[in-house]
């Protein structure tokens, strides 16, 4: 158990002390240890031995103030710089320009139109029955000459004188006295004989 313990303090102090104290410790029992045996001369290893002792020296010095030294912070890379989107400036628009000339339309004259007047469609005149047209003096057969019908005379004096007839001759009809009265011819009649004093006679119906 003691030895143990002398084991795990020397382990300790080994680690504390540093190689380079060990050694110079081992150097100085060695260079005493000479000495004794030489007194009188300095051989060429102690002088080496001396050199090695002052260079572990200083390596131990050196691995203690490393030991003590402030570490420098952990270098922190900057995160990867992202670039932003390259902006394509859309083309310039060119406005299109439209010239409108004005076109001269010259206004129409105004141009009556010429209402043409309907042209009067006369009628035409009919042809007038022979058989009752104006009838003067005379003989006339009915039907042939003459229209059956109303007849007027148009005489003024008193000596007026008509007679309607059958086929064998007798008489009708007849009347001697004033002019302008009427006359019936019926369509059984022959023959009318009309006188210069009644004047002319105008078929009424």
């Amino acid at each position: 158990m003691k030895l143990t313990k002398i084991l795990l303090i020397v382990a300790g102090f080994i680690l504390l002390a540093g190689p380079g104290y060990i050694l110079a410790i081992l150097a100085s029992s060695q260079m005493t240890s000479d000495r004794s045996a030489y007194a009188t001369s300095v051989p060429p290893w102690q002088t080496r031995a001396a050199e090695l002792s002052t260079q572990l020296n200083q390596s131990s010095i050196d691995l203690a103030d490393s030991r003590t030294k402030t570490v420098y912070p952990t270098y922190t890379p900057y995160p990867t710089q992202t670039f932003l989107p390259t902006f394509t400036i859309p083309p310039t628009q060119t406005a299109r320009v439209v010239i409108v000339t004005p076109t001269y339309t010259a206004t129409p004259l105004f141009t009556p139109t010429n209402t043409l007047t309907p042209t009067q469609t006369i009628p035409p005149t009919p042809t007038p029955d022979p058989l009752k047209t104006i009838k003067g003096p005379g003989y006339y057969l009915v039907g042939k000459d003459i229209a059956s019908g109303v007849w007027r005379s148009n005489g003024t004096g008193n000596d007026c004188y008509w007679e309607i007839d059958t086929l064998t001759g007798d008489i009708i009809n007849n009347h001697f006295g004033l002019a302008g009265g009427t006359m019936y011819i019926p369509p059984t009649a022959f023959q009318v004989r009309m006188e210069a004093g009644c004047g002319n006679w105008a078929f009424l119906q």
